[in-house]
């Protein structure tokens, strides 16, 4: 699998998103679906749609992912709210026209 970029059912998985980001460390430790979705009390599916891209989840979530693989929570907060904020701006100007 190509590891810059992920298909998803709703376009693609951007190589600086926190879902590629985080996929990419839990692959890169040998984690499994299973033991993180055990870690932080999720289904496997429902782990599986935030990596895939087909969900994004809420600020608490990431938080969690950045404390189980020593990431700086600030930059995540940042991230998140940047990638929070464009995908708004988008479905904001998918209305639009």
């Amino acid at each position: 699998m190509n590891l810059t970029k992920q298909r998803s059912n709703l376009g693609i998985v951007r190589p600086n998103s926190l879902a590629h980001l985080f996929r990419s460390m839990r692959i890169f430790r040998n984690m499994t679906k299973k033991v993180l979705s055990q870690k932080f009390g999720v289904t496997e599916a429902y782990l599986s749609v935030i990596e895939s891209g087909r969900r994004a989840p809420s600020l608490k979530y990431w938080l969690l992912c950045a404390k189980e693989f020593d990431a700086n929570a600030l930059w995540v907060r940042e991230k998140w709210i940047n990638q929070t904020l464009s995908r708004t701006e988008e479905r904001l100007r998918n209305k639009v026209l």
